[in-house]
C-alpha cells in the first residue's frame, strides 16, 4: 500500500472532476479521459520500472504502435505529468507524429528547483512540439521547486505543501482526489500535492476546453496564441522568461482565444463577463501585498467603472488596505495591487469585501481576510493534539498514546514514553470541539512530513520515557488535509513527567 501515491488520480481529477457534491471541480468538468499508465512500482522498496513513453504517445494519438491496438477515439490533448533528463529519437519522433495527427502535447517542466538540476531541461517537456508547464504558488510566483530553462512555455498553479500562507488550516498544496488507506482498504478521499505535475493538468484541461470550443484548433495555432500572450498573464519579467515562459495560464483568455479562432462558426459567443483572479484576498499573517488580475471574456463591451471596499476605505487615506490600479487599462482591465498596512490593525482576524463595480451596474465581489498575530504570545493556535501510532505485524498503524497541549503552538508537549517499534505522529487541532482532529479547516499534519496519506514513519530502537516535543510552526512541511474519516482526539490531559532515561526533542 505504501507504493500508492495516487499521482495519476490526483492529476486526472484536477483536470476533469465533474461538478456536483464531490468536494472538488476540475478545470474542464466531465471531459472525456483516456488513462494510460506509464510504468509501475515493484518490490517492497517501491522501485520504479519505467514504461515506453513513445509507444504510449503513439497509442493515445491513434497511431500505429507496438501493442497492435488503437483507442476507440484518439486524444485531443496528451497531458504528461512525468519526465526526466534523458531524451531519445524515438520520443521526438512520436511527438512529431502526434502533432501531425493534430494532437496537442503538454508536459511537466520538473521539480528540481533549488537543486543543482534546476536549469537542466526535462523531457518530454523540453522536447520540440511539447508545451512545458512550470509551477506557481499561492502568491502567483514561481514555486520554489519549479525548474527554470529556456524551453518552458507557460506556468500554472502547482501548489506549495510546505506553507499555509493564508492560514486556512490547509497547506497551500493543490487539493484533488486520492485514495485514503483505512482499515486495510482504500477509500475515496482528497489530498494535497505539489509539483509541476499538478500544474500540467490545469493547462491541459484549459487546452481541452479550447479544443471543444474550436474543434479545428491546431497545435501550431496554440503555439502562436501562446507566443502572442493570448493565453496567459505575464507574471515574471516582461516577455518570455525561463521560469514562467509566456506567463501564468488565464482560463478566461484561453476561452476567448478559442472563440476568436472559431470565428463564431462553431459556437455562439457568450455575453461579456469579467473574471477576477485570485477570487479572494487572503493575506494570512505573512503577506502584505497581493496582485489581482481583472480580465474579460465573451462578446460585447463591459468594463470596470470603480473599485470600492466595505470596511476598508479604499478611496481614503489611512486605511489598512489600499489599491494601486496603475496596471489597469482605460476599461479597468489588467493588474491591481492591493497593499496591506498591518501597523494600523490590532491583534486578531479582520475581514472586508472589495467590489469591482462594472459598467452594467453589477459587481464582482472579492472577500478579504487578514490575521495579525500577537508576537508577544507564547501560543498561537488552538490546543494541539499529538497521536502516536505504532505499526503492528499486519503493517497497520494503531494508536499507542495520545497527548495534548491546551496552549497551542510554540509550547512544550511532554508525554510518558514509547516502547521500541515503528511509529508515526499525527497532530492537529480540534477547533470545533467535536472530538476529532483533521476535520476540514483544522490544522493537520504528520511527522515525519508526508503530503498525502500520512505515510511517513520512524523507528525507535529502545524504550523511551519523558519525550518532549516543541510545536514550532503553523505551516509544517507535512501539513496535509483531506475529507476522509477524521481522527478521534481526546480532551487535553495532565501528563506527569518522569525522569528520563533518554530525552529527545522533535519539531514537527
Amino acid at each position: 500500500a505504501k507504493c500508492h501515491s495516487f499521482h495519476g488520480t490526483h492529476v486526472s481529477s484536477t483536470a476533469v472532476a465533474p461538478t456536483g457534491n464531490n468536494g472538488i471541480t476540475g478545470v474542464f468538468p466531465g471531459a472525456d479521459l483516456m488513462a494510460i499508465k506509464i510504468g509501475y512500482s515493484i518490490d517492497p522498496n517501491c522501485d520504479f520500472l519505467p514504461g515506453d513513453l513513445p509507444q504510449a504517445i503513439r497509442y493515445a494519438a491513434g497511431l500505429e504502435n507496438d501493442s497492435g491496438q488503437l483507442p476507440p477515439r484518439k486524444a485531443d490533448i496528451i497531458s504528461m505529468s512525468l519526465g526526466g533528463p534523458d531524451v531519445s529519437a524515438a520520443l521526438q519522433n512520436a511527438i512529431n507524429a502526434a502533432r501531425q495527427a493534430g494532437v496537442i502535447l503538454v508536459a511537466a517542466a520538473g521539480n528540481g528547483g533549488s537543486t543543482p538540476d534546476e536549469t537542466v531541461p526535462q523531457y518530454p517537456a523540453a522536447s520540440t512540439g511539447v508545451i512545458a508547464v512550470a509551477a506557481t504558488d499561492l502568491r502567483r510566483e514561481p514555486a520554489y521547486y519549479s525548474q527554470s530553462y529556456a524551453q518552458i512555455d507557460i506556468a500554472a498553479p502547482g501548489g506549495d505543501a510546505t506553507t499555509d500562507e493564508n492560514l486556512d488550516g490547509f497547506s497551500d498544496a493543490i487539493v484533488a482526489a486520492i485514495g485514503v488507506l483505512q482499515g486495510g482498504s482504500f477509500q475515496n478521499g482528497f489530498g494535497g500535492l505539489q509539483g509541476s505535475s499538478m500544474a500540467t493538468p490545469h493547462v491541459a484541461a484549459g487546452l481541452a476546453l479550447m479544443r471543444m470550443i474550436d474543434p479545428g484548433l491546431t497545435p501550431a495555432e496554440v503555439d502562436g496564441l501562446l507566443a502572442n500572450g493570448q493565453l496567459t498573464t505575464d507574471i515574471g519579467p516582461a516577455g518570455k522568461d525561463n521560469q514562467t515562459g509566456h506567463g501564468l495560464m488565464s482560463l478566461p483568455k484561453m476561452v476567448q482565444a478559442a472563440i476568436d479562432t472559431a470565428g463564431g462558426a462553431a459556437v455562439t459567443p457568450p455575453p461579456p463577463s469579467i473574471f477576477v483572479t485570485p477570487n479572494r484576498l487572503d493575506f494570512g499573517d505573512v503577506l502584505n501585498s497581493i496582485t489581482l488580475q481583472a480580465e474579460k471574456t465573451g462578446s460585447g463591451t463591459l468594463s470596470v467603472s470603480s473599485v470600492t471596499g466595505t470596511g476598508t476605505g479604499l478611496s481614503g487615506g489611512g486605511s489598512w488596505l489600499s489599491v494601486n490600479d496603475s496596471g489597469a487599462d482605460a476599461s479597468g482591465l489588467g493588474t491591481y495591487q492591493f497593499v496591506l498596512d498591518r501597523s494600523s490593525l490590532g491583534v486578531g482576524t479582520f475581514e472586508a469585501n472589495v467590489s469591482f463595480n462594472l459598467s452594467d451596474a453589477t459587481s464582482v465581489d472579492v472577500p478579504v481576510s487578514v490575521f495579525n498575530r500577537d508576537t508577544n504570545a507564547t501560543g498561537s493556535s488552538s490546543a494541539i493534539f499529538l497521536i502516536f501510532e505504532v505499526k503492528g505485524n499486519n503493517e497497520v498503524f494503531t494508536e499507542a498514546v495520545q497527548t495534548a497541549n491546551a496552549n497551542g503552538l510554540g509550547n512544550l508537549i511532554a508525554q510518558a514514553g514509547l516502547e521500541e517499534g515503528t511509529y508515526r505522529v499525527i497532530f492537529g487541532t480540534d477547533m470545533d470541539n467535536d472530538g476529532f482532529i483533521c476535520d476540514q479547516g483544522e490544522l493537520c499534519g504528520t511527522y515525519p512530513p508526508s503530503s498525502t496519506n500520512f505515510e511517513g514513519e520512524f523507528e525507535i530502537d529502545q524504550n523511551l520515557v519523558g519525550l518532549q516535543f516543541i510545536t514550532e510552526s503553523a505551516s509544517p512541511a507535512g501539513l496535509s488535509s483531506f475529507d476522509g474519516t477524521p481522527i478521534p482526539a481526546q480532551m487535553p490531559i495532565a501528563i506527569n513527567k518522569s525522569k528520563t532515561a533518554e530525552q529527545k526533542s522533535v519539531a514537527p
